[in-house]
């Protein structure tokens, strides 16, 4: 299924209030919606299936929020994308394959967005950053 296209229809990032004490930082992505569009692709148009979406960091107790709400394009055959359509409006969820596919793609483009505005904002990473460790003399 080619992902043809992604972008983001909302990008907000605020401190609530001075980071103090224990923080607890989480994330959530939410498959908000799924419909048709048609896009100009050369001189014709062509269906597509705009998967919406919504990744949030929160960082608790309510000190800082950062919300990143977009969507993706997805093209197949009419056929295939209808049958997508109707799974999700019926049980609201994807078959697997298509399920990692998204969140994958998702969570890919939305974390190292997160992690820029984060920065940004003066607000830890909400992901575990590699690190350098030097070795014990001993271990040399």
């Amino acid at each position: 299924m080619p992902i043809i296209g992604s972008n983001y229809d909302k990008i907000s990032v605020e401190r609530l209030k001075p980071l103090s004490g224990e923080l607890k930082i989480g994330s959530d992505l939410t498959i908000t919606g799924v419909k048709f569009e048609k896009i100009n692709v050369g001189p014709e148009e062509k269906d597509v299936l705009k998967v919406s979406y919504q990744f949030l960091v929160k960082y608790e107790p309510k000190m800082a929020l950062i919300d990143l709400s977009g969507h993706l394009l997805l093209m197949e055959p009419e056929k295939e994308l209808k049958r997508i359509e109707k799974d999700w409006n019926k049980k609201q969820v994807f078959d697997d394959e298509l399920t990692m596919k998204l969140l994958n793609n998702i969570m890919a483009r939305t974390s190292v967005k997160a992690l820029t505005l984060a920065q940004e904002m003066g607000l830890p990473p909400h992901i575990k950053l590699p690190r350098v460790a030097a070795k014990p003399k001993d271990a040399q």
